[in-house]
């Protein structure tokens, strides 16, 4: 049995909340729905979905997963559908019954399902697995807007806010076309043509900004390459896929993928301009595919779509009406002076003219220069924007140093300048930098050029200079040699340097190395950084030979990544802004950042003030931002009032008020908080309150229960008495991180490093949590902490959709086989790992035992299984001939439980009885579920032959729906995948293995299929095994052009060196790899 990462996510759901997310995924991708509402409350039965269309109406949906039916078991008595005899009142408006497997012939459809209609309601039979795979094809353009999904529905499920409206969903993200510096209406332009318009522009003549204020009929769409060289999201938009996908998304308002026709059929329908601005940087910089864009273009433009381009001349020949750019007249000279920098002296606006003729870069950098000094420089009349750089810095001596901006598109910090140019050129540097602050962009720290003329300028006059090239070269060795020595400052920007290729082969192979990550990892605050460095290591792998590596470097190189993907503080604003105080506090700075994500974007709130940053990075990762600066107030105004009621006691003439009319779970946080204030305060003239304050100081001081107190005051104030040790428990806990409690007070008396080890069998979200609190606590007391060890958070395991150990129970069998693990341990691990995720791994101690020989299974059930009751261990999930060699009152007892789950729906499926149906104890079990009256869940094509006889009854068939089964246009090798069913296509196409390791499968993981790798010889394979290893690591998601997962190579490395090759291996060493992975993972 193999489970797929791809599709554990959602497998728990329920069948009634599984075809509620499917709409909800329906609405939020196809946009066909105005909302809809789960469990609504109306008058009649068919409440568990409603659909609100886009003319208003609504569609009433029932889900029904439990009585065996037929059609002829449906019938229509009034208004009142009865199904086996069990009546259900439905609305006077579209009705619709999903039924996960009932035979059918469709006589109807309704919103694209095939239906049997009959007497005003839709029936529609459609499977779980049917569903998932719908919800798969949904987001092909754009996976990680699914787990947004999902966690927003979950989040609305846990609230119990159970009506969404279609413009409540998380907005369709699209990049920004916010400009650093604001525009203002100089001047105008108006194209009113059907073709294809090239607005041609010197630098820095405001084409960016004229886009803002181009005039058309209808309505535009534009589409930026740069609007920032901070901009971290720089080199994603110069990629042709990613352009495609943005217009596609903002021009159809949804996320369904569309062809060039139909993009260009909509911009037509619409009569809608597409703005493309700042064509010549894909030509700069992404050269490659500049062609793409250009064809693009002109399909467009031979479909009479109206397309303006805006860029500085291009090199490259293209056959489009251009327009000409020139610079504003002395009027529009004075206007933008006037309203932009409220200057209106005559003699300062007519210099500026004088010296600028115009030219708006240049306006703008003059009146940048009176603003910081109140003076103009002494320039003459520039003749172009390269005159005016070439005056400026022609002041300043060995102005050579500024060459740095050459070396690097990223930032650089201040302090770096005296590092990479010395004493004299980081003087230098800083000196322009103070002198002329308008041609630089400055984040806290971190320095860039404003304009991209400058670097322009810089790479034009500085290049062919043997002293600027003396110094690039020893700028990139500097950075080069502190990568190597494993500094920790450069290595978000590794990519941005250009090194050579046995550059990049010893900085993998150092940091293709577990051992050395292991102890390198130690002390990391900034974890983004770290990410960052490894995505750009994995990119650069293309950039060297395959054998340049090891396969013990490829193997950890994967499990590495597989440690980082793992994102443990995304859109986490609490926690980021008590971390960032915690950093700040411990004598951490901005020096200590240098990733560009979530941890910058707070520190820059936290110095400055600043929440753009926090805001876009948040919004690239597609949340919902449209109240982010409310909402970011809102929880850190919660976070500084945590203290609060230490020094404000309860006004208790209020409380008897604030008790009644409220909800159980209200109640429950109110009475906590209430607690803790009658713990800490005095209680006056409160005969009841004293009284409670005499119950809690027994408990917390004296140890006491007082659980029947407490479930006496909830049954008193009408609510269940099932809350009572919760509540006692939160107070508690909430008096140890306010730091009253002295004795066994976790927060008061470990170190950081113990208490990330004493709450280390915790799930990440706990774990999370308590380190927020025991931040916050110590900021409180004022204590320094050991932050460092935060890095034991960031590296263990993820409780939510952590794909990471998919497949441990392959090593873990091998590695034991081989000597170096005891069965004991290797079932500890797993139990770990199951024990910290919240859903989704539940399956991998199901595939370790069903890997186990006969000797070794019956070891493990005799000497671990039947003496440790929690393990997640499904039986029936087992091969017959295992289930065989067990006793009887283990099945029994397994298949009690089983059927007492089903117990209500009477249905089972066919996947979760298979192997017992064909073990020594079928008959019994065929008997008794007969005798109980279930069915048995089954395709059409299932064996039938065990159900002949008397046993034929218990069989329900799902019926194989082939809605949206049409015969895919193209193979799946031509959609970038390969899977199990491509074994022969492979081999009749004669694809190499190292073609085979370039794709993942169908669920974006690489190195999944090992049974492809099967036909080759071994000669072969042992020749190109570094060459597989690198194609797999490198392997792509070209649908949406991302890397793939590497979960499944945790796992399949070892045993493809064990099985499929005959080389000299230690796997000793990869023994400790892997231990070192579970080490980092968090599992001891």
């Amino acid at each position: 049995m193999r489970v797929k990462a791809a599709k554990n996510s959602i497998i728990g759901y329920s069948y009634q909340k599984l075809v509620a997310f499917y709409f909800l995924a329906i609405m939020d991708v196809e946009r066909e729905f105005n909302g809809l509402e789960i469990e609504a409350d109306v008058d009649h039965n068919f409440d568990d979905l409603v659909l609100i269309k886009k003319d208003g109406s609504s569609i009433y949906c029932q889900m029904k997963d439990f009585h065996t039916v037929k059609i002829s078991d449906i019938k229509v008595d009034g208004d009142n559908v009865k199904i086996k005899s069990s009546p259900h009142k439905f609305s006077n408006a579209e009705n619709v019954i999903f039924i996960k497997s009932i035979d059918l012939e469709p006589n109807s459809s309704v919103m694209g399902f095939p239906s049997y209609f009959k007497d005003n309601v839709h029936i529609v039979s459609i499977s779980r697995e049917e569903i998932r795979d719908k919800l798969e094809s949904l987001y092909e353009i754009d996976r990680t807007r699914m787990s947004l999904i999902e966690t927003f529905f979950e989040r609305r499920f846990d609230e119990r806010t159970l009506v969404i409206a279609i413009h409540e969903l998380p907005p369709i993200q699209i990049y920004s076309t916010e400009l650093i510096d604001s525009t203002l209406e100089v001047q105008k332009i108006e194209i009113d043509e059907n073709e294809v318009i090239f607005v041609e522009g010197k630098p820095g003549i405001g084409k960016s900004h004229l886009v803002n204020n181009l005039e058309v009929k209808s309505s535009k769409i534009i589409y930026r390459f740069w609007i920032s060289n901070q901009d971290p999201q720089y080199q994603d938009r110069l990629r042709y896929d990613n352009f495609i996908s943005n217009i596609t998304k903002e021009l159809f308002s949804k996320l369904a993928k569309k062809s060039l026709d139909e993009i260009a059929f909509e911009l037509n329908a619409r009569s809608i301009t597409l703005v493309i601005d700042g064509l010549d940087h894909v030509e700069n910089y992404n050269s490659i595919e500049l062609r793409r864009f250009i064809e693009f273009i002109n399909i467009l433009g031979s479909k009479d779509v109206k397309v303006i381009v805006f860029s500085r001349p291009l090199r490259t020949a293209v056959e489009w009406k251009k327009y000409k750019l020139h610079n504003w007249n002395n009027e529009q000279t004075s206007y933008f002076l006037a309203e932009q920098y409220h200057l209106s002296e005559y003699k300062i606006i007519e210099e500026i003219y004088r010296i600028t003729q115009g030219y708006p870069i240049l306006v703008r950098f003059l009146a940048n220069h009176y603003k910081e000094y109140k003076v103009l420089p002494e320039l003459p009349q520039l003749k172009d924007l390269n005159e005016y750089y070439e005056l400026i810095t022609n002041n300043y001596s060995n102005k050579e140093s500024l060459a740095i901006f050459l070396t690097s598109n990223s930032y650089f910090m201040c302090s770096e300048f005296d590092d990479l140019l010395g004493t004299y050129g980081g003087v230098l540097i800083k000196q322009i930098i103070k002198d002329h602050p308008y041609l630089f962009e400055i984040k806290l720290n971190r320095i860039t050029l404003m304009h991209d003329s400058l670097n322009t300028y810089l790479r034009i006059n500085l290049y062919k200079n043997e002293t600027v090239e003396e110094i690039i070269q020893e700028i990139k060795r500097k950075v080069y040699n502190s990568i190597l020595l494993g500094e920790k400052r450069y290595i978000s920007r590794y990519n941005f340097f250009e090194f050579s290729h046995d550059e990049h082969v010893a900085v993998i192979k150092k940091y293709a190395d577990i051992d050395f990550f292991d102890e390198w990892i130690q002390g990391t605050v900034d974890i983004e950084a770290i990410q960052e460095f490894y995505k750009q290591l994995r990119h650069s792998l293309n950039k060297i030979n395959p054998n340049s590596l090891t396969v013990y470097n490829y193997y950890d190189l994967s499990i590495i990544i597989n440690i980082l993907v793992r994102d443990h503080i995304s859109s986490l604003k609490q926690f980021l802004y008590v971390y960032v105080n915690t950093l700040l506090f411990n004598g951490y700075s901005e020096e200590d950042v240098t990733s560009s994500g979530y941890l910058f974007g707070m520190l820059d709130f936290v110095l400055e003030g600043n929440y753009k940053v926090l805001e876009n990075v948040t919004s690239d990762d597609y949340y919902d931002t449209r109240k982010f600066y409310n909402e970011l107030l809102s929880e850190i105004e919660e976070e500084d009032k945590y203290f609060y009621g230490l020094y404000n006691p309860i006004n208790f003439k209020n409380v008897e008020k604030v008790l009644l009319n409220r909800s159980e779970f209200d109640f429950r946080d109110i009475l906590i908080e209430l607690f803790i204030g009658i713990y800490i305060h005095k209680v006056d003239n409160n005969e009841k309150f004293q009284s409670w304050k005499i119950k809690i100081h027994d408990f917390i001081d004296n140890k006491e229960d007082i659980t029947f107190f407490v479930e006496a005051i909830l049954l008193e104030y009408g609510h269940k008495s099932f809350f009572a040790h919760s509540i006692l428990s939160a107070t508690k806990y909430k008096l140890k991180t306010l730091g009253l409690l002295f004795t066994e007070n976790e927060f008061l008396n470990f170190t950081m490093e113990e208490f990330i080890e004493h709450f280390n069998s915790e799930d990440s979200y706990n774990l999370l949590s308590y380190i927020k609190d025991y931040f916050r606590l110590s900021l409180f007391r004022k204590t320094r902490i050991d932050v460092p060890s935060v890095y034991k958070l960031f590296t263990s395991y993820y409780a939510r959709k952590d794909y990471t150990v998919n497949n441990i129970g392959k090593t873990l069998l091998l590695f034991q086989r081989k000597g170096y693990l005891e069965i004991e341990k290797s079932v500890e691990i797993i139990d770990s790992f199951q024990s910290k995720s919240e859903k989704g791994i539940r399956h991998i101690l199901d595939q370790y035992v069903e890997m186990l020989n006969s000797e070794e299974y019956m070891y493990f059930i005799k000497n671990i299984y039947l003496k440790n009751s929690e393990l997640k261990l499904n039986i029936f999930h087992l091969t017959s001939e295992k289930i065989n060699l067990l006793n009887d009152e283990m099945v029994w007892q397994e298949f009690y439980e089983l059927i007492d789950a089903h117990n209500y729906s009477k249905m089972i499926e066919y996947f979760d009885l298979e192997s017992l149906l064909y073990s020594r104890f079928s008959k019994k079990a065929l008997s008794l579920l007969l005798k109980y009256n279930y069915k048995i869940l089954l395709k059409s094509t299932s064996n039938l032959e065990i159900f002949n006889g008397e046993y034929e009854s218990l069989i329900q068939l799902v019926p194989e729906n082939d809605f949206g089964s049409k015969k895919a246009d193209f193979s799946n090798y031509e959609n970038g995948y390969l899977s199990e069913e491509d074994r022969e296509f492979i081999i009749s196409q004669g694809l190499s293995p190292v073609e085979i390791a370039s794709l993942p499968d169908g669920f974006y993981s690489a190195f999944s299929e090992l049974e492809l790798y099967r036909h080759f010889e071994r000669i072969q394979l042992e020749k190109d095994l570094c060459a597989i290893l690198h194609a797999a690591i490198c392997s792509k998601i070209y649908s949406i052009d991302k890397s793939s997962n590497l979960f499944e190579m945790t796992g399949n490395v070892p045993v493809f060196l064990e099985e499929f090759v005959q080389v000299d291996i230690d796997f000793k060493k990869l023994f400790r790899s892997f231990s070192k992975f579970i080490k980092l993972s968090g599992v001891n």
